[in-house]
């Protein structure tokens, strides 16, 4: 049996028109690939030399759209959709899988539980197939029950309030900001959020474990609970690329609670830690990018993902914590898991966007802050387009866009409140997206904070993930 690279490589020369044409551009021929060494030398392929330049049927399975059972669509970060057409066969017996997870987690087979779907539904793929999966669940099991309202917090918080008393758990979907909100607006509106045991589970950015602290606290479980908070790693082109285990946590709170992030993986930020399974997905770091290749209804081979970060093999991740004193699996012993249940599959960790960072579910790119500094003039005479940004908590524990500047010496005036106000106009008008409804719905939140610093404070990416120098 082929390696799975091999054989969507394989596949993909086959069937697909756009990437033959790829290679032939790239080559002038269509390479034999008959290991993985040769595998590593394929060009990568994005979204500017080969999404963009190709019509969709072309980058599709036999070159059609038929027999593709769902077109899911990107957020619209960038401004445009880009479509993504679905496979059958690679949706079958996901509700199977994501049933056994529940059960790891949840124990959703011996405890009746509410699900509330408060994600982007629509075209948006995590909603569309989570709906799906659910329902499937629901119906083959009768061990949970579904509600979907969607994005729309305040219709989280009521059917919250209305039904989660009925059932012993509840898990709610949704992404970290807004599922910190619709949390804090329950409590102000006197449900009772500590009796009502709920989960969170998170799609989109990442979170940090002083968020997972403060969750523990607004849901009522004690100190470090392993299952208050979970995430996993995908997005809409490459789907599902990993979940946030229990022995992935367990190395979250280790680092964390040790205080030995930087010393282990020379993170200043806690990164995405998951671990996915390389008959679905077969993953690399090119660079310092994650890379992906994908069979789909658009096969994808070696795919620059835009995401910063690398993969450890199970036992490489297991050395390198002992080298540190470190042990997951008794700390999973110690909080009344069965360490002998924690998956041995590899490890991907991710850092963050190379093009941008996400915030709040979508997606800034470094490419719209530089043309605001740019093409402001306000800007343009104020600062000198040399940036860093981040993404920050405030001291409630709510995600913040910072962005460090620096000054003109001859600048007319510095007002960071200023700056602020005509960043986010300008962003306004360039970004897509979920940032104008954020903007309309709380605009503190979307205002970016100005940091004033030395051009010798951002010549070094080491306390930021993004980096723009003129």
């Amino acid at each position: 049996m082929k390696p799975l690279p091999l054989d969507v490589y394989a596949t993909a020369v086959a069937r697909v028109p756009a990437y033959r044409c790829f290679l032939q551009e790239q080559y002038g021929t269509v390479p034999e690939i008959p290991d993985m060494e040769t595998f590593a030398t394929l060009p990568l392929m994005d979204k500017t030399n080969y999404i963009r330049p190709y019509p969709l049927t072309d980058r599709c399975l036999d070159g059609t759209l038929k027999g593709k059972h769902m077109i899911a669509h990107s957020s619209g970060s960038s401004g445009k959709h880009l479509y993504w057409p679905i496979l059958r066969e690679v949706e079958q017996g996901y509700w199977q899988r994501t049933l056994e997870e529940l059960e790891q987690k949840y124990a959703v087979s011996r405890t009746s539980t509410l699900v509330v779907l408060g994600l982007l539904m629509g075209g948006n793929l995590s909603g569309a197939l989570f709906a799906y999966v659910f329902r499937a669940i629901g119906i083959e099991t009768g061990c949970i029950t579904l509600l979907t309202p969607g994005r729309d917090e305040a219709e989280c918080v009521e059917v919250l309030g209305e039904f989660a008393p009925h059932f012993e758990q509840t898990i709610l979907f949704s992404y970290g900001a807004t599922g910190k909100n619709i949390i804090e607006t329950a409590i102000a509106r006197g449900i009772p959020v500590k009796d009502l045991r709920i989960k969170l589970r998170l799609i989109g950015e990442g979170y940090s474990e002083t968020f997972r602290d403060r969750m523990n606290e607004l849901l009522g479980y004690p100190y470090g609970d392993l299952t208050s908070v979970s995430s996993g790693y995908g997005a809409t082109d490459f789907r599902s690329a990993g979940k946030e285990t229990l022995l992935c946590v367990a190395i979250k709170r280790l680092l964390a609670e040790r205080n030995l992030l930087g010393d282990v993986f020379g993170f200043e930020t806690m990164p995405t830690i998951c671990q996915y399974s390389p008959s679905d997905i077969f993953i690399e770091s090119v660079e310092g990018e994650l890379v992906m290749t994908r069979h789909n209804a658009v096969p994808l081979v070696r795919y620059r993902s835009g995401d910063a970060g690398f993969v450890l093999e199970y036992e490489a991740m297991m050395d390198t914590m002992a080298r540190h004193g470190l042990d997951p699996h008794a700390l999973l012993a110690e909080r009344g898991f069965d360490p002998a249940s924690a998956s041995r599959q590899p490890f991907v960790l991710v850092s963050g966007r190379n093009d941008g960072l996400t915030f709040f579910g979508t997606k800034i790119f470094v490419t719209k802050i530089k043309a605001v500094f740019e093409e402001t003039s306000y800007l343009s005479e104020r600062v000198t387009g040399e940036f860093q940004m981040r993404r920050i908590e405030n001291e409630h524990g709510d995600p913040r866009l910072e962005i460090a500047v620096v000054p003109r010496p001859e600048a007319p005036d510095l007002d960071a409140g200023a700056i602020a106000d005509a960043v986010a106009r300008g962003l306004l008008e360039r970004q897509g997206g979920i940032y104008p409804a954020l903007m309309a719905r709380d605009p503190d939140a979307a205002t970016p904070r100005i940091r004033f610093v030395r051009r010798e404070e951002i010549m070094t990416p080491a306390s930021f993930k993004i980096r723009y120098l003129a």
